[in-house]
Parts: structure tokens; sequence; C-alpha cells
């Protein structure tokens, strides 16, 4: 058989993208859809609207360095690098909404427009001052438990795309203090893949700084980091510089990393990235799969193993949970977030407090002293 070699792989890559991206439209009743898990009936994180709107208008918080949209439709900010900048979203979340779906509008059912009695939508984009920003981040944070969560989204997303995501994730995971977005400028294409690799390392200061907005807080006393693909990269070199030019006494207020299907080289994590990323009261879980299909391609382009692509024991404060068979979206990409049953870990790991060993996780023995856990998918 004949080897392509490296170059001629990175040329492939967006055909390949291309490709998978149109057996997926061919595939899907969505015309902007990461999962359309089916939920079971009733879960730790539901829960009903109280207004006369058939929907619930949830706030999440942002900070970007996406430089302003010319675009009406693309809600405020675009694809360019910009200055950090930080607001507010409000995004609605219909009555009918399934744990682990977005809903969006859908060709097939004829749903040419969003409507909020039926789709996840981001109603307001506000911009505000740094200061206005952050008190009003505290005033959230005071009501509910001293805790914050901070999210960060992956290759191919939009600005419009991650403020639905966290609107989802603050809804389904019933989360009570304020949920946190940092949109790094991703050209949000699927050919996009060499661009956003270049942009999620320029936003590595800009997430610092937006991290120890929360972190130098007395009224903030744990963080919880979620990072989805690509953007773990980013965000695994921002908590680590976080350290150092902040100090270990605002680190360690990070008291979950949560890494989703990263797409990190595997060996330049264990041997460069994890010493740096371990911190006293942290603890890191990494979730992967190896029915994950974006990052058997990604491999191809970089050429290594992708951490979120295989089980791996990693030591005692790194918690390796294989969710391969949760989800249903082509690409097996977009579990932690799609699949009810990994928002339920979710909801037990963040809500409820537990480790992989108090959840309803298999441990799996790779030797006397490897092991890893595996989630239960019927």
């Amino acid at each position: 058989m004949k080897k392509h070699s490296p170059d001629t792989i990175r040329t492939l890559f967006p055909l390949l993208w291309i490709g998978i991206f149109l057996i997926g439209c061919g595939t899907s009743n969505e015309v902007v859809s990461p999962g359309t898990n089916t939920p079971p009936k009733t879960t730790p994180a539901t829960k009903q609207s109280t207004s006369s709107e058939p929907y619930t208008v949830v706030e999440v918080f942002y900070g970007t360095d996406r430089a302003p949209a010319d675009r009406r439709d693309a809600l405020v900010f675009g694809a360019e690098r910009g200055d950090l900048v930080f607001g507010t979203c409000t995004v609605s979340i219909p009555q009918r909404h399934r744990v682990g779906n977005i809903e969006r509008p859908s060709i097939w059912r004829l749903e040419l427009r969003e409507d909020p009695s039926r789709h996840v939508t981001v109603q307001d984009v506000a911009v505000m001052a740094e200061t206005d920003f952050v008190h009003r981040v505290l005033a959230r944070a005071r009501s509910s438990r001293k805790e914050a969560l901070v999210f960060v989204h992956g290759y191919n997303v939009s600005f419009a795309e991650a403020a639905r995501r966290a609107g989802q994730l603050k809804y389904d995971l019933a989360f009570p203090g304020p949920v946190l977005f940092f949109s790094w400028p991703s050209r949000g294409t699927v050919t996009g893949y060499a661009h956003d690799e270049d942009n999620v390392e320029w936003s590595v200061p800009d997430m610092v700084s937006f991290l120890h907005l929360l972190t130098a807080q007395a009224d903030i006393e744990r963080v919880y980091f979620v990072a989805h693909s690509m953007g773990s990269r980013g965000g695994v070199r921002a908590l680590s510089e976080l350290m150092m030019v902040h100090g270990l006494e605002e680190r360690r207020k990070v008291k979950e990393v949560i890494l989703a299907a990263p797409d990190i080289d595997a060996d330049v994590f264990v041997e460069q990235i994890l010493p740096r990323l371990s911190a006293p009261d942290t603890r890191i879980t990494i979730y992967a799969s190896a029915q994950d299909n974006a990052l058997s391609i990604s491999r191809l382009f970089n050429g290594n193993e992708r951490l979120g692509a295989r089980a791996l024991d990693l030591g005692e404060h790194v918690d390796f949970v294989d969710v391969s068979g949760a989800g249903d979206d082509m690409l097996g990409h977009a579990y932690f977030a799609d699949s009810n049953h990994v928002i339920r870990d979710l909801y037990r790991l963040l809500i409820e407090g537990l480790g992989a060993r108090e959840r309803s996780l298999d441990a799996v023995q790779l030797s006397t002293q490897m092991m890893y856990y595996r989630l239960r998918v019927p």
C-alpha cells in the first residue's frame, strides 16, 4: 500500500472533513446540531420553566478575544483575532428540551427560522466593562456556593455555538453558580483546522487573564474547568501559566479540570504537560472514546496518537474515563454534552463532588498497578 507523507495528509485533511461533513448532512435532520441523543424522562439536572413563556432563559458569562463580526448573523463576534472583552449572553432553553441536546431548526421539519419555544437560541449578547463583569459574576457566585464553571470550546465552533453550549451545560447540569465560557477565534468551519490550531495557541495569554479574574477573587473559592477537543490544548497551557504567573494559591482554586475528547498529543501530555498541570487539591478527569472519529482524523493530520482516543493510566491524581459507545453523533466527538449518560456522570462529578471510584463506573485493570474507568452505556 502506498504511504502518504505528512504533507500529503495535511493537503487532503480539509477534503476528509468535507466528506465526513457531507455524509453527516445526509443523515442528520438538523441544520446545525452537535447531537440528538434521547435522554431518560428524568435526570437530576432537569428543571421546568416557571414563567408563562414556553422556554426558560439562562444567563451565561463570556470572555472572548474574537474581533467584532461584520455580519449581522454572527452574533457580535466573528472568527478574526481581537482584544479580550467580556459580557453576558442570555440563552433560551425550550420547555421540551431533552438533556444532552441542543435543539436547532431542521430543514427536514421545514424549520427555517429559530423559535425559542422549540430551539435553543441566543437571545441577547451584551458587552460589559471588566469591573462590571467581575461584580456581576461575583454576585452570582455569592448567591450560590462561591463556585464557578468555566467552559472552553473546541475546533469548528462559532461564538453563538459556544454560547448555546454553555447555556445547555448550565441548564442540564443545574449548575447553581455562574457558568462562563471563553471563546477563542475558531473559524467555525470544517476546513479551518490549521487556522484553529494557530488561534487556540495565540489565545492562551487571554485565557490566563480570564481565569485570573476568577481565581483572584476571595468570593470565589472553587473553579471547575471544562475544555473540549482542541480547546483542551489552550486550556492546559493556560492552567500551567496561571500557576507560573499568579502563584500556587490561585491555581489551587481550580478544583476540577475536565478534558473531554482532548485533541492533544498523548505523549506530549504525559511527558510534558501533566507534570505542570497537576496541583494540590485538583482532580483531573479525562473523557476519551475509542470511537472518536474526529480524533482518528486528527491523528492522520498530526501524525501522533491523541489523548482522547485511547485508555491510559495517568496516576492517582487523574481519573481516565472511557466513554466509548456514548452519544450518537456521527463523529463520536461531542459526547461530553450530547450524551445524557455523560451529562449524568458530569453531574455526579461537579454537583455531587464524587470521584470516579464513587460513581457508577467500572474499574478496568490494565495491570497490577494500572487501571482506568469505563462508563456504563446500555
